[in-house]
C-alpha cells in the first residue's frame, strides 16, 4: 500500500552488525584492518562502499579510485573479489569455521581523493 514507512524497522541492522565510517580513508597501497568474529552460524557478510570521484567525460572506465575489501581467516585463506568496475563490493561467506577473521580494506588505485586518500564505509554482519 501507500502507508507510512517505519524507517527504524527498515534500517534496523541488529547487534551483530558493525558499521565503520572511515572518513580518513586509505591511500594507494595502504591497508586498514578490522577484526570480526564468526560464530557457530559460520556466516560473515562484508560490504564496502565509497563515493568515487567523477570520471572524465568520455572515459573508457567510469571508476576513478579503486579500493578493495578482502577477508582473511585464521587459517590464512583469503576471500576477495578484486572488483575493478564498481564502488561497492560485497562478500557473503558461508560455511566458515568459527573464529577470528580480519577484514582488510586496501587502496588499489587512488589518483583523486581527500589528501590522497579514499574515504569509505564498511558494514560487517557476523
Amino acid at each position: 500500500g501507500y502507508g507510512r514507512v517505519d524507517m527504524n524497522r527498515v534500517t534496523l541492522l541488529g547487534s551483530e552488525t558493525k558499521l565503520i565510517d572511515n572518513k580518513t580513508g586509505v591511500a594507494l597501497g595502504e591497508s586498514k584492518t578490522v577484526s570480526a568474529s564468526v560464530g557457530a552460524s559460520g556466516k560473515l557478510r562484508v560490504t564496502l562502499s565509497y563515493t568515487d570521484a567523477p570520471a572524465s567525460s568520455g572515459a573508457a572506465k567510469a571508476l576513478v579510485n579503486d579500493i578493495d575489501v578482502s577477508v582473511v581467516g585464521a587459517d590464512g585463506k583469503v576471500y576477495d573479489k578484486k572488483d575493478r568496475v564498481n564502488n561497492t563490493e560485497m562478500l557473503e561467506l558461508t560455511g566458515l569455521k568459527a573464529g577470528k577473521y580480519d577484514v582488510i580494506v586496501t587502496g588499489v588505485i587512488v589518483p583523486q581523493g581527500r589528501a590522497g586518500k579514499q574515504p569509505y564505509a564498511l558494514a560487517i554482519t557476523q
